[in-house]
């Protein structure tokens, strides 16, 4: 009896301690994995989201994810069923983000929709509503990231492709004959300067011989009407002519000596200058390349290697 009464009571803590488990387990699942159902569907990873985790409304606790799995309908997009509060309305345009909580890392599905959005999604247990899940800013900076690296050793690849032994000698030289040009330009520029200040002082003194000439014609204008009247008219007249004759001969000995020389001068510069810059030109309009790996080797001739 005694015996019996201890495998009776045996029976009794088992059959108990099973009923409040699977009371705890209904209760558990009643509080967290009970709602409408939604569908999250993305092509991204999921890493590190799990069965359990909390679906947040604008950072609001407002259901669970439910399961994890690829979207029967296509293999390629990723399907995660989550249970939200009944009471939740979302609007239309509502999109989910994974996103992790604090320094622990864990993951959690955030909810978000635009201020303008209108509209609610309707769903059930045998139709769900879907909502598109975009990538995790995480998941951006790691594309980006990836691209950056793939971009930077590309460039890397080109470089060290083109900067050979040959090429670096090219460029150097290539750099000199640009700073010789330069130097060039800029001496012409300080030789033409001079040349270009006395062009202004002879036209400021030809201004002034023309103002001089009208000033004489007009005297002498004057002294013709008063020449039958006065006896010493004509000798005015002769020392007008005179002094016109002396600026035209000062005029003439100022631009045939001293200004007609410098513009030969800076003519002929110009004119090779020019020169210069026409053959650059033409050479580099028939060999662009030349600019980077220099002029082609002449022709062989006669007698040479290469010579046909």
């Amino acid at each position: 009896m005694e015996n019996r009464a201890h495998a009776i009571a045996t029976g009794v803590f088992v059959v108990v301690f099973v009923t409040l488990l699977v009371a705890s387990a209904i209760w558990l699942d009643g509080t967290r994995l009970r709602g409408a159902p939604y569908d999250l569907i993305t092509e991204a990873s999921v890493a590190g989201l799990s069965v359990g985790a909390p679906v947040r409304l604008r950072g609001v606790e407002v259901g669970a994810v439910q399961r994890i799995g690829f979207d029967p309908s296509d293999q390629r997009r990723i399907r995660v069923r989550a249970l939200l509060d009944p009471s939740v309305r979302l609007p239309e345009g509502t999109h989910a983000t994974i996103s992790y909580q604090g320094l622990s890392g864990t993951a959690y599905v955030e909810l978000d929709y635009p201020d303008e959005a209108s509209g609610t999604l309707h769903t059930s247990a045998a139709a769900p509503a879907r909502i598109p899940m975009q990538a995790s800013g995480l998941a951006h900076l790691a594309d980006a990231a990836e691209g950056l690296i793939k971009t930077f050793t590309g460039t890397l690849q080109r470089v060290d492709g083109v900067l050979t032994p040959e090429t670096s000698r090219k460029l150097s030289e290539l750099v000199v004959r640009l700073n010789d040009s330069v130097a060039a330009v800029t001496v012409l520029t300080r030789d033409l300067q001079p040349a270009a200040r006395h062009v202004d002082s002879v036209i400021a003194n030809a201004n002034g011989l023309i103002q001089s000439l009208g000033a004489t014609a007009r005297d002498a204008d004057t002294l013709i009407v008063t020449a039958s009247s006065r006896d010493g008219a004509l000798d005015a007249v002769r020392d007008s002519a005179l002094n016109v004759s002396q600026s035209a001969h000062n005029f003439e000995r100022a631009v045939v000596h001293q200004t007609l020389p410098r513009i030969d001068v800076l003519a002929d510069r110009l004119a090779r200058a020019s020169d210069t810059l026409d053959q650059l030109l033409q050479q580099v309009q028939n060999e662009p390349q030349s600019l980077v790996f220099g002029p082609p080797p002449p022709t062989p001739g006669p007698g040479e290697p290469g010579f046909r």
